[in-house]
């Protein structure tokens, strides 16, 4: 977690794919997007939020009243169209009233010059269910203290709630670790720190868990858990029928669920085969959220759509000055699944913030308690070298809700479901650094002093003791009053699965807990050991590899030769895979396999070519060969005698060359001779 600058494996991985400039020792300094460092190219969250042209009135919060430019063109949207904001089959031109104020209706988004404002929907059936089972909470909350006081039990804990529950706020980042928060997002563990430092002045305190750690290879095998509490694999036995989410259980312990991402989707199902089986959503046997988000307000347009609103009416996605067009743009490197960038002068994770406080603020005197979760996609990048564009956003996360005073009614999940993944993960340091998310747990002040000493004793020492996304589902529940809480006849026939650990961090767990304990699979467990299997010549996986991996290896040998132009010059052979001499593999991930081998090159020489090569190979969206070490395994390499200055001066790889000139003095059998 100390590391400050990456090491050799790692910088190596970074600078062969491009990430980082040629001969760099490190990584770009803290805040600098210089054109060294990004030549002609614009963080994407770069956004101009000072030209907010679009402003709430005095009662916008709750009447949706906005104060636009008089005469200014207006694009509206619905946050149920499966078309993206900024087609003009969605969006709906109109004129700003000569007033100045334009009401928005619930559901309706609003997009003016480069400002964006969403107006969430609200289900008064919704509010209606959460105040019935609130007057039920209050009952078996009466109940519970009541049967305590005829057995005359007195103690510190107390998991009961007075008066309304804890509002429950769960922000995943998807995907880094915690190692890359410490080195690579600098702004935002300060900025964390800080309101762990003035938490007493906040009315909330702070806690990390630094041995936090993932159960699977993807997404979905971290959020089923920490949705659920139980692995990816009991929620597919149960075949979509599983109703206890933390979506449902809330919604049945009286209240109102946010689900909100900022992902890219075309369809307005909430639940379902159409979604992918990395998303929550595909396992849901009906939908479970009270209220949901734009979900294709960032998504660009498809490529043969010819629809988009005029960019000099809304400067959409690329504007970093009120004069931009989309002439003006320059393209930001990073994979960001195809979302637009910035559009509304707003990074996506702050309108999806700003969004979640709008429904509570509308919700304010119904007095019932939210559960949100959102998912931000921004960190789902290959080039780990980029983390650093996205410090201050996710720092303003925090700032946002300081800024709001919300940190003193709702608990505060930030958690992500692993680490930076697909080519860095084939390196030693970063397949376990994959396996290490960060889990911070902020819970309010009156939330503790209900709860008692045992609980804040018990958050500080579990700090230091591994944890799962499992534990992450259980805390929930149990900050929010407890299994059982609200609608008794529901919970009495769901949530019994048998293979529920119910571990929550409000209670001490033992420090030499292991990741059977914490339901963390073998192949997983950071603290395990997988032995490598050996394969037998011409089995399954030994031709799988000879006919799948070994050319991939060989390609690349030959990639890194015609770099410096000695095939096409004539310098050195194109080489060809012979035969695998021995093979073994381990798994990496669920989704990676590595395979270790060393193997033979095709060569008129009476010396054979002899390599060692360590590569993965992938399933499924990570479907390919990652080749990460490639070097000579044989004892002599006269091969390259012939032409080693010409390699050299080309500054090609000397090992990697089988000269085309013969040796000059006896041939292609002068290596035999020599080792004789």
């Amino acid at each position: 977690e100390n590391h400050m600058v990456m090491d050799a494996n790692r910088l190596k991985v970074a600078t062969k794919n491009g990430w980082l400039p040629r001969n760099t020792t490190g990584i770009p300094p803290e805040g600098v997007y210089s054109e060294e460092w990004y030549p002609l190219k614009y963080p994407s969250l770069d956004c101009p939020s000072a030209f907010e042209t679009l402003q709430w009135g005095g009662n916008g919060e709750k009447h949706g009243e906005l104060i636009c430019p008089p005469g200014a063109p207006m694009w509206t949207f619905h946050e149920e169209s499966m078309v993206p904001a900024i087609s003009s089959k969605n969006s709906t031109r109109v004129l700003c009233p000569d007033s100045g104020t334009y009401l928005l209706s619930r559901g309706w988004g609003l997009l003016c010059q480069n400002s964006m404002r969403l107006r969430p929907s609200r289900s008064n059936a919704a509010i209606a269910r959460a105040q019935g089972l609130a007057e039920k909470r209050k009952q078996q909350e009466q109940t519970k203290r009541q049967t305590s006081s005829n057995k005359n039990i007195t103690s510190s804990h107390n998991t009961t709630t007075a008066g309304r529950p804890p509002h429950i706020l769960l922000y995943m980042q998807d995907a880094v670790s915690r190692p890359a928060l410490y080195r690579n997002m600098k702004t935002l563990k300060r900025t964390i720190q800080d309101i762990t430092d003035r938490g007493t002045d906040l009315g909330t305190h702070v806690y990390e868990f630094q041995r936090h750690h993932s159960v699977g290879g993807s997404s979905i095998r971290n959020l089923a858990p920490m949705l659920t509490g139980l692995l990816l694999t009991n929620i597919e036995d149960h075949n979509n029928t599983y109703e206890a989410w933390a979506f449902e259980e809330f919604r049945r312990m009286g209240y109102i669920t946010i689900h909100t991402k900022n992902s890219c989707q075309y369809t307005n199902a909430r639940n379902g085969s159409t979604f992918s089986r990395y998303g929550p959503e595909h396992y849901l046997p009906y939908s479970m959220e009270d209220i949901s988000w734009f979900s294709t307000v960032f998504c660009p347009l498809r490529k043969r759509d010819k629809t988009k609103i005029p960019m000099n009416e809304v400067q959409a996605n690329c504007a970093r000055t009120p004069q931009d067009t989309a002439e003006d743009c320059k393209p930001s490197l990073e994979n960001n699944m195809g979302r637009l960038s910035c559009l509304g002068g707003q990074s996506r994770s702050s309108m999806m913030v700003e969004h979640c406080l709008k429904i509570r603020e509308d919700h304010k005197e119904d007095n019932v308690p939210t559960f949100a979760f959102m998912h931000d996609f921004d960190l789902h990048v290959e080039d780990i070298t980029i983390l650093n564009r996205y410090d201050n956003d996710k720092a303003a996360i925090f700032q946002m809700l300081e800024k709001s005073g919300v940190l003193r009614d709702t608990v505060i999940i930030f958690i992500s479901d692993h680490g930076n993944h697909q080519k860095i993960t084939m390196t030693n340091e970063w397949t376990i650094e994959y396996k290490l998310p960060f889990w911070y747990l902020a819970v309010p002040e009156e939330v503790l002093s209900q709860r008692g000493q045992d609980t804040r004793e018990a958050l500080k020492a579990n700090q230091h003791v591994l944890t799962s996304h499992s534990d992450v589902h259980e805390t929930m529940l149990d900050l929010a009053g407890g299994w059982g809480m609200g609608d008794a006849q529901w919970w009495q026939q769901h949530g019994h699965d048998p293979y529920l650990n119910r571990n929550s961090v409000l209670e001490a767990l033992p420090y030499n807990r292991t990741c059977a304990d914490a339901g963390i699979p073998a192949l997983e467990c950071v603290c395990g050991e997988t032995i490598p299997q050996e394969h037998a010549p011409n089995s399954a996986p030994w031709n799988m590899v000879m006919r799948k991996v070994l050319p991939k290896i060989v390609a690349h040998m030959n990639q890194e030769l015609e770099k410096h132009e000695l095939i096409s010059s004539g310098v050195c052979q194109k080489l060809i895979a012979k035969a695998i001499l021995t093979l073994s593999s381990r798994p990496i991930t669920e989704k990676l396999t590595g395979y270790t081998l060393r193997y033979l090159i095709k060569s008129p020489r009476s010396e054979p070519m002899e390599f060692f090569a360590i590569a993965g190979r992938g399933v499924m969206e990570r479907r390919g060969v990652y080749v990460t070490t490639v070097f000579q395994s044989s004892r002599f390499a006269h091969w390259i005698e012939q032409c080693r200055h010409n390699v050299t001066v080309a500054g090609g790889n000397l090992y990697f060359c089988d000269c085309v000139e013969p040796p000059p003095v006896g041939g292609w059998e002068f290596n035999r001779t020599q080792q004789q």
